[in-house]
This record gives structure tokens, C-alpha cells and sequence, in this order.
């Protein structure tokens, strides 16, 4: 039997809150091990952090790699929606895979080498937007918005590793500005494509204005406003 909307919410809320408060705790409790654990990536790994290793595993928990020297612990990606799916309803069901879908692209980049490509990240956006245009009423519609606004950010500015633009130049790489301008061009109803639209008309036309450094944080600022805009 499926549990009702409100069941569903009063079982989720209380199980994800009491999970993460463990995780917390032990965040806390582990502290000397993660700030000690990078240490370890590429040298033979001490039977003590081996034991952890293994003993976490066993509880779905993870060493989640936060820049090059932080660690914390995490659940693993579709935990959750594992543990709730089909007993449900439609509007969590749905969230609780988004979440696990955007999870494990971090998740297996860490942890099996994958590359989050182009086409991930824009798949990712859009389903985030048909979501929150979709069910405006979701109780976490908030943390939904976030989760696209995130999505949408990294789609359209990369990451440290890899980014979509030389900031130096102030040009971007030619995957990046054909697939906005692909993207543009075949989805002009989404807002995600409005957003990128705007994204690049701005870039080109700033991007004689400032230096490189006023250049990106410009145009970081106009992105983040452009999208709380259309998505408020």
C-alpha cells in the first residue's frame, strides 16, 4: 500500500532528518580521520582506515571528497529513493530520484573516474524544470529550486576542474558555447534556455567592458539574478 501525501511527507521528513543528524554526529565523532584521510589516496591505507572503510560501506556511507584535502561522510546516491520507491507519492517519488540522479554524477566521478558531460548536466536542468514548473505546491518545492538553480549554474559556469570559459580571455570553449547555442535553438520554450539565452548575450556583451576578474564576477551575479527571476 502506497502511504498517502501526507503520510509520505510526515515518514520522509523524519527518517532524512534523523539519518542526517547520525551522519552529523559522526562527522563530528570522525573528525581526526577525515582530515587525515587524503593523505591516503595514493600511499598504502593503514589497516585502521581500511576497517572504516569497510565497516561504512556496510551502511551505505561514503568518504565524499569535498575539494583536494576535505573529507566528510555521506549517504550514498539513491539511498532514499531505494528505500521509498513505489511506496510513495508521485511528486516525492519523483524528487527523490532527481536527487539520486544528480548525486550520482558527483558520486561516480569521485568514485569511479566518470566524466560529468555536457550533455548530463543539461539533461539534469531539465528535468529540475519540469519538475518545479510542474509541482509548484511540493512541499520542498524550495529545496527543488535550489537544486535546479545549482544545476543550472554548473551547467552554464563548469567547475574549478572544469570550467566552460578562460576567464583570462573571457572566451568560452567551443563545446560549450555550440552546445548553448544548440540548446537555444532547439528548446526555446524551456526557461532553462531562456536563461542560457540571456547568459550569452551577456557574456558577449561584456566581455570587452571589465577586467577578468570583473568579468566573471558580473557575470556570475547577472546569472544568479537572471535565474531567481524566472524561477521565484
Amino acid at each position: 500500500k502506497k502511504a498517502t501525501k501526507k503520510e509520505a511527507e510526515a515518514l520522509y521528513v523524519d527518517y532524512y532528518k534523523r539519518l542526517t543528524t547520525i551522519v552529523d554526529s559522526l562527522n563530528m565523532a570522525e573528525n581526526n580521520t577525515l582530515l587525515s584521510y587524503h593523505k591516503f589516496i595514493n600511499e598504502n591505507k593503514p589497516d585502521s582506515i581500511l576497517r572504516k572503510e569497510s565497516t561504512y560501506e556496510k551502511v551505505d556511507l561514503y568518504f565524499r571528497k569535498i575539494d583536494s584535502t576535505t573529507y566528510d561522510f555521506r549517504i550514498k546516491p539513491g539511498y532514499f529513493y531505494n528505500l521509498f520507491h513505489k511506496k510513495i507519492s508521485k511528486e516525492y517519488e519523483e524528487y527523490m530520484k532527481l536527487r539520486y540522479l544528480e548525486h550520482k554524477l558527483q558520486y561516480d566521478l569521485q568514485v569511479k573516474g566518470e566524466t560529468i558531460t555536457i550533455e548530463n548536466q543539461r539533461d539534469l536542468v531539465i528535468k529540475w524544470e519540469q519538475f518545479i514548473t510542474k509541482n509548484t505546491d511540493f512541499k520542498f518545492i524550495d529545496l527543488a529550486k535550489k537544486s535546479y538553480a545549482d544545476n543550472i549554474t554548473m551547467y552554464l559556469f563548469g567547475t574549478a576542474i572544469k570550467p566552460t570559459f578562460e576567464v583570462t580571455t573571457k572566451k568560452l570553449y567551443v563545446e560549450n558555447e555550440q552546445e548553448y547555442i544548440s540548446f537555444v535553438k532547439k528548446s526555446p520554450n524551456l526557461i532553462s534556455a531562456d536563461i542560457t539565452k540571456a547568459f550569452l548575450k551577456h557574456f558577449y556583451a561584456n566581455d570587452k567592458n571589465f577586467t577578468s576578474e570583473e568579468f566573471y564576477v558580473d557575470l556570475k551575479e547577472f546569472t544568479k539574478k537572471e535565474i531567481a527571476e524566472r524561477i521565484k
